[in-house]
C-alpha cells in the first residue's frame, strides 16, 4: 500500500531508497520536520487484480504535514508523482527545492515569493503565500495538482497545457484576485479548475475537457467570474448546492452533466461559457437559483 508511511511522526530521515510498485511511494500524514533525500520512486507496476475501480498510484504525498525538507528525489511513472494537501497555511510550508523532479522536470515549490515568473522547464508548480507570480506556457502532467495555489494572490496563470493530474489547477484557502486564462486543461481525474474558499478570481477563455469529475468546482467561494470558457465532455456540468446570489447568464448549455459545481458559494458570475457533450445541463439542489 505504501513503501514508506509516516503518520504523526517527526525528525525522521528517509534517505537513498529505491521505492517501486506501491500505491503510495512515500506518504506523510500529520508529520513534521522530516528529511526526504535522494529517493527514487517509480510506482507504475502497482495493481490490484479484479479491482472494481482504477487504482491511481502516488509518488510523494504530503498531507497536513509541514517543515519537511525534500532534496534530490526522483519521481516518475506514478499516476500522481507529487502533491500536497492541507488546511492551514502552515500545512503547506515545506522546503522543497528544484533538485526534486517529476518525469525528469524540476519541482517548483515556492513559499513567500513575489514578482517572479515560473521557469519553462517546470514539472510541478506550487505557490504558497506568494504574490504576483506568472505561470505561462508550461506543460504540467501526472501530479496531484498541475498547479497549486495556497494563500496566494494576484497570480497570472495563462496558456499552459495541464493534463492527467488529479486537479488541473487548484486555488486553495484565501487565494484571491488571481487571473486564469487561455489554459488547455484536459483529461484530469478530479477537477479541471477548483476554487476552494477563494474570492475575486477570474477564469476566462480556458478549454476544460474530458475531466472524470468536475470541469469547474467552487466550494465556499465568492465573487469569482467564470467567462468565455469551453467546458466539454466532463463528467459534471453546472451544479449549484446550498449557493445563492450567483449570476448565470448567456451560456451555451448542451448535453452536460454538472460541468460546474457550486457548493456554499455566492455572488459568482458565469457568462458566455460553452458547456457541451455531457448528459445533464444544470442541476439545482437547495441553491436559491436564479438570484
Amino acid at each position: 500500500y505504501a513503501g514508506i508511511y509516516l503518520n504523526e511522526s517527526s525528525n525522521n530521515n528517509i534517505i537513498g531508497n529505491n521505492i517501486t510498485n506501491n500505491y503510495h511511494g512515500i506518504w506523510l500524514s500529520y508529520s513534521f520536520n522530516n528529511s526526504i533525500v535522494g529517493n527514487n520512486i517509480t510506482n507504475s507496476g502497482f495493481f490490484i487484480p479484479f479491482s472494481p475501480i482504477p487504482i491511481k498510484t502516488h509518488g510523494i504525498r504530503l498531507d497536513f504535514s509541514s517543515s519537511n525538507s525534500l532534496r534530490n528525489n526522483v519521481m516518475a511513472d506514478s499516476d500522481f508523482n507529487f502533491g500536497v494537501l492541507g488546511g492551514a497555511l502552515s500545512d503547506f510550508v515545506n522546503d522543497v527545492d528544484v533538485s526534486n523532479s517529476v518525469e525528469g522536470k524540476p519541482v517548483y515549490y515556492w513559499v513567500n515569493r513575489g514578482n517572479v515568473e515560473v521557469p519553462l522547464d517546470a514539472g510541478y508548480v506550487a505557490l504558497v503565500n506568494c504574490t504576483n507570480v506568472r505561470i505561462e506556457n508550461l506543460t504540467l502532467a501526472k501530479n496531484m495538482q498541475g498547479i497549486l495555489l495556497a494563500y496566494t494572490n494576484y497570480t497570472t496563470i495563462c496558456r499552459n497545457h495541464i493534463a492527467n493530474n488529479w486537479n488541473g489547477i487548484l486555488l486553495w484557502y484565501s487565494s484571491n484576485c488571481n487571473n486564469l486564462f487561455g489554459n488547455n486543461i484536459t483529461a484530469n481525474d478530479g477537477v479541471g479548475i477548483s476554487f476552494a474558499m477563494c474570492s475575486n478570481n477570474t477564469a476566462s477563455g480556458n478549454n476544460i475537457a474530458n475531466t472524470n469529475g468536475f470541469g469547474i468546482y467552487l466550494n465556499e467561494s465568492s465573487s469569482n467570474t467564470i467567462v468565455g470558457n469551453n467546458i466539454i465532455s466532463n463528467s459534471y456540468g453546472i451544479w449549484l448546492g446550498d449557493s445563492s446570489n450567483n449570476t448565470i447568464t448567456g451560456n451555451d448549455l448542451a448535453n452536460n452533466q454538472y460541468g460546474t459545481w457550486l457548493l456554499s458559494s455566492s455572488n459568482n458570475k458565469f457568462y458566455h461559457n460553452n458547456f457541451m457533450d455531457n448528459t445533464q445541463q444544470v442541476y439545482f439542489y437547495d441553491s436559491g437559483y436564479p438570484n
